[in-house]
């Protein structure tokens, strides 16, 4: 059985856009919550908890679980291929961080955000 998140990585490895990437989950919907916070490349989404996925307006369960496990599988890709190394040091600090805010912390469909650096 082929499971969706297989898709996340394509076998060319020429998926490097977010947009891309949620097209290719059948998630093309969450485009504009990642391009809000700057999250436009897949290697910026190593740093993603299924918490942030929640922070960005994502409330759907099997939505956050289909990307969480996606997001498992680039950095297992990231982690196996050697050449991408370099790539991935300091990712932390050039990547948006989500915090939800106290004024928005009563609100679970519109959490705040902050980006932190």
């Amino acid at each position: 059985m082929t499971s969706s998140v297989a898709r996340a990585i394509p076998d060319n490895d020429s998926l490097t856009s977010v947009s891309d990437w949620l097209i290719s989950l059948g998630l093309a919907i969450y485009r504009q919550q990642f391009s809000t916070h700057r999250l436009t490349r897949v290697d910026q989404l190593v740093t993603l908890t299924r918490s942030d996925l929640y922070a960005l307006g994502i409330t759907n369960r099997q939505h956050v679980d289909l990307l969480s496990r996606a997001i498992d599988d680039i950095r297992v890709m990231m982690t196996a291929d050697d050449t991408r190394a370099p790539a991935t040091q300091g990712l932390r600090q050039s990547t948006t961080e989500l915090v939800p805010t106290a004024n928005n912390l009563h609100s679970p469909t519109t959490p705040g955000l902050v980006d932190r650096v």
